[in-house]
């Protein structure tokens, strides 16, 4: 799983839309939940990818370590850090090992965001990483974790997706094509194979990667989190929604 992102690393911006290269939409669904008025308040993005969002918490003046199980990710985000001069404490861990990293209730915030919790490949592993996450939050800590809707998007099956626009990049249009690979059983190893076309004027560089990943359904992604020690807090799915984010308070 680390090799498959640290060779994404160097083309993470071609994934994402516009207005998630600021990370001022985490900043502001953070302040909503946990404000940093004392400025001490302590914040673990767990899924860091390059940084985007961690390097713009530390901006609005919280306290942030990052992590990712990705090496390249990890060197990107430290990077950035440098760049924007902030101070961001960055790891390279899977989620099961945080406590090796992290004081037990030292945090007050964890986000795993950027449907990055598919990519435990286990229902065991999944319990064993929001067992860590949940170790080094305090009490009334806060986990904030989305996903696409698989329980919308599986049903469709295999199939190729195009965006819908391009996105400027490197002085170029980028167009980016997705092939989804959906087999039968949940469980299954399911697989995104994506490729990027960059177009500058007559002239086309494409780039590609692929991704595996291991879905679950809303419910049981709700119910793992509360078994974890949880509650609920806030919980935005519909049967129509793209993407849901889950919150939720250690008891």
């Amino acid at each position: 799983m680390a090799v498959e992102f640290d060779q994404l690393a160097e083309d993470y911006d071609l994934l994402l839309p516009d207005d998630a290269l600021t990370g001022q939409g985490v900043v502001q669904t953070v302040r909503a939940l946990m404000p940093n008025d004392n400025g001490l308040i302590r914040v673990l993005d767990c899924a860091s990818g390059v940084g985007i969002d961690a390097v713009a918490l530390a901006a609005a003046g919280y306290k942030v370590a990052a992590s990712d199980i990705s090496p390249k990710m990890v060197e990107a985000t430290r990077h950035r850090a440098a760049s924007k001069g902030v101070e961001v404490d960055v790891v390279a861990t899977p989620w099961r090992r945080l406590r090796e990293h992290f004081s037990e209730s030292s945090l007050d915030v964890v986000l795993c965001l950027g449907n990055s919790f598919v990519h435990c490949p286990t229902t065991q592993e999944k319990v064993e990483s929001l067992a860590s996450m949940r170790a080094i939050l305090r009490p009334g800590g806060l986990l904030i974790i989305d996903s696409r809707n698989w329980d919308l998007l599986r049903p469709m099956g295999s199939r190729f997706a195009v965006s819908d626009r391009t996105v400027r990049r490197r002085g170029s249009d980028c167009i980016t094509v997705r092939s989804w690979s959906i087999p039968t059983a949940w469980s299954d190893r399911h697989d995104v194979s994506m490729m990027f076309l960059l177009v500058d004027g007559d002239h086309v560089t494409t780039k590609h990667h692929k991704v595996s990943f291991y879905p679950i359904p809303h419910r049981t992604l709700a119910d793992l989190v509360v078994e974890a020690g949880f509650d609920i807090l806030a919980d935005d799915f519909t049967p129509e929604c793209e993407w849901y984010t889950v919150t939720g308070r250690v008891r």
